[in-house]
C-alpha cells in the first residue's frame, strides 16, 4: 500500500454519503417485512435464534434484507472473540499514510444487487444457514484457513460447494461486478499505482479479477502473507 497513490475498496468507505446511505438501502422495497417472508413457525424460529444466539430482537430488523441479516450471523461462526475487519485495518493504514480512498461502487448500486435477488430466495438462504449453523461454522473456519494460506484453488472449491457456495447468484453477486470493475481499472491503472482491496470471492475462477486482469495483459504475482 505504501507505494500506491490511491486505495480502492468495493465502495468508498471514507465517504459519509456511502456509509450513511448504506443504512438507508438496507431495507427491502415495497413495505415488505421479514414476517411477510416466513410462516409464523419459521418467523418464531428466526426470532428465537436472533434473541438467543445474537442477543438481538427481530423488532429492529423487520425491514432489513434477509441477505444482510445473514451477514450478521457470520461473526458468530468464527472462533476469535476480538475481531477487527480487514477493511477497517486497511482503512486505518491508508488514513495514517494520507492515501486517497475511493471505491468502485456506491451504496445505491450495492443495494440494487441485493434487490435483484428475490427476497424469498434470500429468506430461504437465511433459514438454511440457521438450520445448518454447526456445519457452517466448520465451513467458515476452513475458509479462513485457505484465505490465510492464500490457497486460491481451495477457495474456489469452497465457493463452488453447492451446500455453502453462491453459485446460484454468482453472476449477480460477483461476475457482473467484476466486469464492471475491470472496465474502470482500464482507465485507473495506467494513470497511477493503486492498492485494490476487495472480497476474496472476486479473485477466483475464470471470471475472477485475477484472470480478467491477465486477459487485459497485466502480469500478476502473489505477495506472501507473512
Amino acid at each position: 500500500m505504501m507505494a500506491a497513490d490511491k486505495v480502492y475498496f468495493e465502495m468508498d468507505l471514507d465517504d459519509a454519503s456511502n456509509t450513511l446511505g448504506a443504512l438507508f438501502f438496507m431495507n427491502m422495497k415495497n413495505d415488505t417485512t421479514i414476517k411477510d417472508l416466513y410462516s409464523p413457525i419459521e418467523f418464531e424460529k428466526l426470532n428465537k435464534f436472533f434473541s438467543d444466539s445474537l442477543q438481538m430482537s427481530m423488532n429492529f430488523f423487520q425491514k432489513m434484507k434477509p441477505a444482510l441479516l445473514e451477514a450478521l450471523i457470520y461473526p458468530k461462526m468464527l472462533a476469535c472473540k476480538n475481531m477487527s475487519g480487514v477493511e477497517s485495518e486497511l482503512m486505518k493504514i491508508a488514513k495514517e499514510n494520507k492515501k486517497e480512498i475511493l471505491g468502485f461502487e456506491t451504496a445505491a448500486f450495492q443495494a440494487s444487487v441485493f434487490d435483484s435477488i428475490p427476497y424469498r430466495t434470500q429468506a430461504k438462504d437465511l433459514m438454511n444457514t440457521i438450520d445448518s449453523i454447526s456445519k457452517y461454522k466448520v465451513y467458515f473456519n476452513l475458509m479462513l484457513k485457505v484465505y490465510k494460506e492464500q490457497d486460491i484453488a481451495g477457495m474456489e472449491d469452497l465457493f463452488k460447494n453447492p451446500a455453502f457456495g453462491i453459485e446460484e447468484n454468482q453472476e449477480i453477486l460477483v461476475n457482473k461486478r467484476n466486469v464492471n470493475w475491470i472496465s474502470q481499472l482500464k482507465t485507473i491503472l495506467p494513470q497511477q499505482p493503486v492498492f485494490i482491496a476487495v472480497g476474496a470471492g472476486h479473485l477466483i475462477g475464470e471470471k475472477g479479477l485475477i484472470n480478467l486482469l491477465r486477459k487485459q495483459g497485466y502480469t500478476l504475482r502473489p505477495i506472501d502473507n507473512k
